[in-house]
């Protein structure tokens, strides 16, 4: 009777036996080890039950490491994907009411006037922060240019470098001088497989110029961006 493939699902991250796993059989030269294609079917259970490779996967940490490595990444990704198709579902269920009441007050009023747009409604900007996950010392002719700003308030969207977490993120603009010109925090999140960082900053009383757009996570050192405010 053919054995059952591991249920590495079912088995805990930091679990006592997958800490085990993790360390018990070091392979340093990776020998014998599948291709990678092998081991994504292999965190996606898309492997027959009698595949040898599952043996191979109890026999090598760094494999079963990569593998548990692909899972909770999925997991994790799926659990904020869930969480984005229901606010999605909400923000739908909102425009309909919005829709609905805009159509009322548009008979209601009919011949009045419209209202102009108010001049203090904030804008928003996308700021794409992954063409600089690599910091450079000196400016090169392939260097991305500097980021731009407006001065007013902003409803700012930032997408984080490639390989940052989720979670609560700080947000300060500094000037030459390294002081904080405006400040904000945010809770980022992962949309489309890019970590997503949503905040309202202020930039109103920011004079023009030259600055440096600082993010940092929650525990983790700042990140520098070369910022221009016009």
């Amino acid at each position: 009777m053919a054995k059952p493939s591991p249920d590495l699902e079912a088995l805990g991250f930091g679990h006592e036996l997958d800490d085990v796993l993790r360390g018990a059989h070091p392979n340093p030269t990776r020998e014998g080890c599948p291709p990678r294609e092998v081991l994504i079917a292999l965190s996606r259970r898309q492997r027959a039950i009698d595949d040898p490779t599952w043996d191979h996967l109890l026999e090598c940490s760094p494999c079963y490491a990569e593998v548990r490595h692909m899972q909770r990444a999925h997991v994790i990704a799926s659990r904020y994907a869930a969480r984005w198709r229901w606010w999605m579902a909400a923000a739908a269920a909102a425009a309909v009411v919005v829709i609905a009441a805009g159509v009322w007050w548009i008979v209601a009023t009919r011949g009045t006037p419209p209202l102009a747009p108010s001049p203090s409604a904030p804008r928003q900007v996308t700021l794409d922060l992954r063409p600089y996950s690599v910091t450079r010392s000196v400016e090169t002719p392939d260097s991305p240019p500097p980021l731009e700003l407006p001065r007013s308030s902003v409803e700012l969207t930032l997408l984080l470098p490639v390989g940052s977490e989720p979670g609560r993120y700080d947000v300060q603009l500094l000037d030459a001088k390294r002081r904080s010109v405006a400040s904000a925090q945010g809770e980022a999140a992962i949309r489309e497989f890019v970590t997503t960082l949503p905040v309202n900053v202020d930039l109103g009383d920011v004079a023009p110029g030259d600055y440096e757009l600082a993010v940092r996570r929650e525990g983790d050192g700042w990140r520098m961006f070369p910022t221009v405010v016009r």
